[in-house]
């Protein structure tokens, strides 16, 4: 009788081991698929471009060029409703022998391909928010590839805070554009703010889209450059610039078969400014810019 007892002791305590073992496993397994889960939500890519460009086949190959460019993004989803985008860019470029603004700007420097430009920049780094206050809408904050409709205004990459979200049938899209439209070349020009509203819609088969743009510019500067790049005098060319551009364009199918389709846009733009050259008189024009297809 001691033994029996002593047995159905054993197999008592086996079966708590047992069952305390498959806790700590399952625990582990549930730690291990978390992990899992958190490196799904990072993804990393990059590419690398070799290009030789050959202007005019010479003998001495003295028009032959080679660029190198590399590239590396991440993608995080931390949440379903925030993502995160970064890419960074690193191209050794090489400068056109013939192009002395951007040597004298830009300066020549040693490559493995001799006389070149090499860069670094980030294209990308941008912050979304989805579903913020209904479900079809997000914030969007950082650098981004920025375009709209036929890309007649827009088509760059630019630092913006943008709200969109959808009323009814149409996409309305809110933009502060940070615009650096001189390449860093010139501090006077920086941080002249674009705002912009955009509005596109589907309309049995046609895309239909619109945009406002309007930007204020307190001073612009016309500068000198020494031979090292750097602003050496700075003259004020104009004040109190006032710029609106307008944007209509469409899309869509001819025959109900598709294989006819039209692609039209129109783009329109006044442009204010006093213009210190010219004893302060302000200077205005228009302008108009189409694309049909």
């Amino acid at each position: 009788k001691s033994d029996v007892s002593d047995l159905k002791t054993d197999v008592k305590q086996n079966k708590t081991d047992i069952s305390e073992l498959k806790e700590e496993v399952s625990q582990k397994n549930s730690e291990i698929d978390s992990r899992l889960e958190n490196l799904s939500k990072v993804k990393v890519s990059g590419d690398i471009l070799l290009q030789n460009i050959d202007y005019q086949k010479t003998a001495q190959d003295v028009d032959d060029y080679q660029n190198v460019q590399v590239r590396i993004g991440f993608n995080a989803k931390p949440t379903d409703k925030v993502e995160a985008d970064f890419q960074y860019v690193a191209y050794d470029r090489e400068l056109d022998s013939n192009n002395d603004v951007n040597q004298r700007i830009n300066g020549p420097s040693k490559s493995t391909f001799g006389r070149a430009r090499g860069e670094n920049k980030v294209e990308v780094a941008k912050v979304k928010v989805n579903k913020v206050f209904n479900d079809n809408d997000y914030i969007q904050a950082g650098r981004d590839f920025m375009t709209h409709g036929h890309a007649l205004v827009i088509n760059d990459y630019a630092d913006a805070v943008t709200y969109s979200t959808k009323a009814g049938d149409i996409n309305i899209t809110g933009n502060v554009i940070f615009a650096d439209y001189d390449n860093g070349l010139n501090p006077n020009k920086k941080g002249q703010q674009i705002w912009n509203v955009n509005a596109d819609v589907d309309v049995k088969g046609h895309n239909i889209y619109a945009g406002l743009y309007q930007q204020n510019t307190k001073e612009y500067h016309d500068v000198t450059y020494n031979a090292n790049g750097e602003i050496i005098d700075s003259a004020v060319h104009y004040k109190d610039r006032s710029k609106q551009v307008a944007e209509l364009g469409s899309s869509g199918k001819i025959t109900k078969d598709g294989k006819v389709k039209y692609d039209v846009a129109m783009v329109a733009s006044t442009n204010e400014r006093k213009n210190m050259y010219n004893e302060g008189k302000k200077d205005k024009a228009t302008g108009y810019l189409g694309h049909a297809a």
